[in-house]
């Protein structure tokens, strides 16, 4: 019975996947890193694999090597007479300062907004350094970016105005490597909140993560200072600062996209995909597991792999109406292929697991006997 039932649901995943049977393999990438990098993935992270399942050696093993590359050799410390950086550096001593955004009684996400007098003090620094629209636009992003938690529009709106700035050649040589690395730091944090889908957004919070995803400057937005602070907050406070929205702007804008392709920066999808196959695998291999047990104990485990495998039909919907729809549109990537791939080779190994016959011990060969 159990055969003839895991069977039919692995023939009837493996019917639904498109394409060959496997994870998906991406697109050549360019190699537009140089000979330390190609070391840096010879030499660094190990690969690790589980029994069945993900390798790390292919799509989310490069995306942390690019950036913990990028992460070590673009950096530049706020330091110096720049004054854009000395700008920065206050605007960075006010948010240590600021009070808390309240929402409801707790805390939320930071929505651009500073107290008056502290906006009053940037302004008249902004203007005494000379520091033109573009630059104090940068300065916002690259401090209100590295927050733990930003509101999704601002950000989306902010990534906007960069690539607006980017467009006509606004910035120099030095604030392109301050925003590439800012851009990698962002694009890597959210891309690791994603390995940690099920915690990060819950499926009691579906509906938060849903209008996170879907984030968009739609609402009417006043008050913006010369730094683009939002002064009044649009729309609903939020929890989390992920945004497909945000990453996909990100990939398809020219401007951003030529910038990240000086560091060999991944296309994004891929990199999405990558720490969404990391979640599933580590995900379902929860779900769907088989623990060594003795002959004696095979007709209970039986049972609990039946128990088990019934479960899952109901938590592939589960998973196909929280998140699927979210992915594909932003980025068009499959999370129910990911899930059913992996539910599939689970369901492989539980089989072999339980349904192979154990063999018994082999006897030692008498002496004298070969």
């Amino acid at each position: 019975m159990f055969k003839a039932y895991t069977l039919s649901l692995r023939k009837t995943l493996e019917a639904s996947l498109p394409g060959v049977r496997g994870t998906h393999q991406p697109k050549a990438r360019k190699a537009t890193a140089d000979k330390g990098t190609e070391q840096l993935e010879k030499s660094k992270h190990e690969e690790r694999k589980g029994d069945v399942g993900v390798d790390k050696g292919n799509l989310e093993r490069t995306s942390e090597e690019h950036w913990a590359l990028v992460a070590g050799q673009v950096f530049k410390s706020w330091t110096g007479d720049c004054p854009r950086r000395t700008y920065q550096s206050s605007l960075a001593s006010a948010l240590t300062l600021r009070p808390a955004d309240v929402s409801e009684g707790s805390a939320g996400p930071w929505n651009g907004h500073l107290p008056q007098a502290e906006l009053l003090k940037l302004t008249q620094l902004a203007d005494e350094l000379g520091l033109g629209k573009d630059a104090r636009q940068l300065a916002w992003w690259l401090v209100g970016s590295r927050l733990a938690s930003v509101d999704a529009e601002w950000i989306l709106s902010h990534v906007k105005d960069i690539q607006a700035s980017l467009g006509k050649n606004a910035y120099t040589e030095e604030e392109k490597a301050d925003l590439l690395h800012s851009l990698t730091l962002y694009i890597y944090s959210q891309i690791k909140r994603l390995k940690s889908l099920h915690s990060a957004f819950p499926s009691s919070s579906s509906k938060q993560l849903t209008f996170t995803l879907r984030s968009v400057t739609s609402h009417s937005c006043a008050g913006r200072d010369g730094g683009g602070s939002v002064q009044q907050h649009c729309g609903q406070q939020l929890p989390h600062s992920l945004c497909c929205r945000t990453l996909r702007s990100l990939e398809e804008h020219p401007a951003t996209r030529r910038l990240l392709d000086t560091a060999g920066q991944p296309p994004i999808p891929e990199d999405v995909t990558a720490a969404l196959q990391r979640h599933v695998h580590e995900w379902w291999s929860e779900v769907i597991q088989m623990k060594p047990s003795s002959a004696e104990e095979r007709e209970g485990q039986l049972r609990q792999a039946v128990n088990t495998v019934t479960r899952v039909p109901a938590l592939l919907l589960q998973e196909s109406e929280m998140y699927h729809h979210i992915f594909q549109r932003e980025l068009s990537v499959s999370y129910d292929n990911l899930c059913r791939r992996e539910v599939r080779n689970r369901l492989d190994h539980l089989s072999s697991s339980l349904l192979v016959p154990s063999e018994s011990k082999p006897q030692a060969p008498l002496k004298g006997k070969s």
